[in-house]
């Protein structure tokens, strides 16, 4: 085994339930970049904007860890703006799909 693999075998509960909590992290995790993203639009059109109270205080950590997303930041060293961009490239992806 390599050192940048995941031992899905090892982790706590079932496969199931690891793929399952990683699915769950993945989708908190795309949901704090949509936020961000319509946030980032609400200030450049603020006509635009419907009760949004122009807040832009950072967003709170998400309450389940992507452990293959966290994995894979680790792995190849990604800062938070590309692990971002590649929350959005997967999100294109899967809506393909």
């Amino acid at each position: 085994m390599t050192t940048t693999s995941i031992d899905v075998e090892r982790a706590p509960g079932s496969r199931v339930a690891w793929l399952a909590s990683n699915r769950q992290g993945l989708m908190e995790a795309l949901d704090r970049v949509r936020r961000q993203i319509e946030r980032a639009i609400d200030a450049r059109h603020p006509a635009d904007t419907t009760g949004t109270s122009g807040d832009d205080s950072r967003e709170p950590e998400p309450t389940r860890t992507a452990a293959a997303l966290v994995h894979l930041c680790t792995a190849f060293a990604l800062s938070n703006f590309e692990r971002d961009v590649l929350l959005m490239c997967a999100a294109l992806n899967s809506i393909r799909n």
